[in-house]
């Protein structure tokens, strides 16, 4: 039975790379780079996986990639608003030391100006209260 058992972990092993590099051709789009990331392919290239934006966000709202995304996006953090929101401290920004995510001053303007997570909309079809 163990033989059996070490057999079909060979063959899970072998699988899996093939997979990750499947998934990588067509990521997700239900998440959000923390704010003041840079464009997806110069954030992937500069973007270090030291999980510092992470620690700082007080919130708790960073995540990191699995396998689910690819090998690109391994360790890589993201925001899932429906689950825990960005309250747009900035702190992430301050402590990236690679610069992927850029420091964004905590005043209107400058994240009008440097935040590029979405835009909320109304749908009044749904909206109760509308």
């Amino acid at each position: 039975m163990q033989r059996r058992t070490f057999i079909k972990a060979l063959g899970v092993a072998a699988v899996i790379p093939t997979r990750a590099v499947a998934l990588s051709t067509r990521p997700s789009l239900r998440y959000l780079r923390p704010p003041g990331a840079l464009a997806e392919d110069e954030f992937l290239s500069r973007y270090i996986r030291c999980g510092q934006c992470g620690e700082a966000c007080p919130n708790r709202c960073i995540s990191y990639f699995g396998m689910e995304n690819g090998l690109a996006s391994l360790d890589t953090p993201y925001i899932t608003p429906r689950e825990k929101a960005c309250i747009l401290c900035m702190k992430c920004g301050d402590v990236c030391p690679s610069g992927a995510i850029q420091p964004i001053a905590r005043e209107l303007e400058p994240i009008l100006a440097g935040v590029h997570m979405g835009h909320a909309v109304v749908d009044e079809r749904l909206c109760l209260s509308y």
